[in-house]
């Protein structure tokens, strides 16, 4: 098997642990009556997921699509309008108003992404070309850094199960091109508010598309059943 197909491997056993991982960190890495904030420096990802999620922190269901795993993420920290979360085994991503601009600890690095003008025109449910910018970590701790053409556009409403009910979304499509590497990403977005609250992103050529939905009621309701 080669490395980045026993990496796979592991990311799949990852995910599909992730809920027990979680589960226990929950019951047993978190103190009371001590800040949140105070508990992360120096823990391990089980151990920072779960003292997130009992303290209520929102919960995203991710999926590696090539591969078919599962898992979930929690929000371990919102600045400047970019939100991180952690897995419980230490796998990160962020986003900027739902749209993907990193993911680390997996074999293939997304260190940024610029989505800006993309981010413009899935916001504003308009069509339009934009370009965004994926910079990787490389060989020799290098960053490499891609461009893409994109294609953004509505692809009308579509009603999509969050949760324990149907929620109506508009899809935003973005097809984008490159040299070596054409993607497609998709966003199921809230028309009242504007969130995305659901998705599918690429990360990059060995890693593939990263699904996305979020969790109504956090750890709690998956841990009742019903996070869907």
């Amino acid at each position: 098997m080669t490395r980045p197909a026993q990496k796979h491997a592991h990311l799949a056993r990852l995910f599909r642990t992730g809920l027990a991982a979680c589960s226990l960190a929950v019951l047993g890495a978190c103190g009371n009556n001590v800040p949140v904030s105070d508990r992360l420096p120096g823990l391990a990802g089980a151990e920072r997921a779960g003292i997130l999620a009992r303290a209520g922190a929102p919960v995203l269901q991710v999926g590696l699509v090539e591969t078919g795993s599962s898992g979930v993420v929690v929000r371990e920290a919102r600045r400047g309008g970019v939100d991180s979360y952690v897995s419980p085994d230490g796998f990160t991503l962020s986003f900027r108003n739902g749209l993907l601009i990193s993911a680390k600890g997996i074999d293939e690095v997304l260190m940024a992404a610029d989505t800006v003008k993309s981010r413009a025109l899935v916001e504003s449910g308009r069509s339009g070309t934009s370009e965004r910018f994926h910079s990787y970590l490389g060989g020799l701790e290098q960053t490499d850094v891609r461009a893409f053409r994109c294609i953004v556009a509505p692809q009308g409403p579509r009603s999509i199960r969050i949760g324990t009910g149907e929620r109506q979304t508009m899809l935003m499509s973005e097809v984008c091109t490159s040299l070596t590497d054409p993607f497609e990403n998709r966003y199921w977005i809230d028309p009242m508010s504007g969130t995305v609250l659901q998705s599918r992103q690429w990360i990059g050529p060995r890693t593939g598309a990263l699904s996305t939905r979020i969790v109504p009621g956090g750890f709690a309701s998956i841990v009742a059943g019903e996070g869907g």
